[in-house]
């Protein structure tokens, strides 16, 4: 039976994490918002600016961390056949909800060895249907999925829905089964505290 991980939490008021994002984004796409159209956040070219190792071939990386706009539904605006170099071989988002795109951007660009945590909604662990087919093939047939982190709702600003954070792994130690952790407790924590803590829940499930 595998052991939950002790967390520490400390949160420092002395970051500069507003200046500390723009340069961690610099040079990123800009996310826009649209919601006059009732659209939310509008994501068009979002997904077809890719880091390329070659024409054809994406980078990869030891490390991915994912914050991507929730249930986006222009996610795939501008994507060809050619740019979507072999993300969504393991399947076809839905077309108007783009939680399991990114979710399949951010680990194709993975090394073999490679750690990924994503922030998702909820709905990613029991919509059915296109999400029913990938979230299966993640499990079943890849066997990449290797924790589940609940989150309580209204921890991010904008949003009230309860989240997760999904980690995969393409060199899983424990092979057998997935690691599930209820941190529904977060809800009684200073809402100051709680970018901390969902930072420190991603940094221990990367490195666990």
């Amino acid at each position: 039976m595998r052991q939950t991980p002790e967390l520490r939490f400390k949160y420092d008021d002395s970051i500069d994490r507003g200046r500390r994002v723009e340069e961690l984004l610099a040079g990123m796409p800009e996310l826009q918002s649209d919601e006059a159209e009732g659209e939310g956040v509008r994501v068009e070219g979002f997904l077809t600016t890719a880091f390329l190792a070659d024409a054809h071939t994406l980078q990869t990386f030891d490390f991915v961390v994912a914050n991507p706009p929730f249930s986006a539904k222009a996610w795939a605006a501008g994507l060809t056949a050619e740019t979507k170099y072999g993300r969504f071989d393991d399947g076809e988002p839905p077309a108007k909800n783009g939680d399991f795109a990114f979710l399949l951007h951010g680990f194709h660009y993975l090394k073999d060895d490679g750690v990924m945590a994503i922030i998702l909604p909820h709905g990613v662990l029991f919509r059915g249907n296109a999400e029913g087919t990938i979230r299966e093939c993640l499990i079943k047939e890849l066997n990449y999925l290797d924790a589940v982190i609940g989150l309580p709702a209204n921890v991010f600003y904008g949003t009230s829905i309860p989240t997760c954070i999904l980690v995969l792994s393409k060199c899983r130690v424990h092979n057998d089964d997935i690691l599930f952790i209820d941190e529904r407790r977060l809800s009684t924590s200073p809402s100051k505290d709680l970018l901390g803590i969902v930072c420190s829940l991603i940094l221990t499930s990367l490195f666990s």
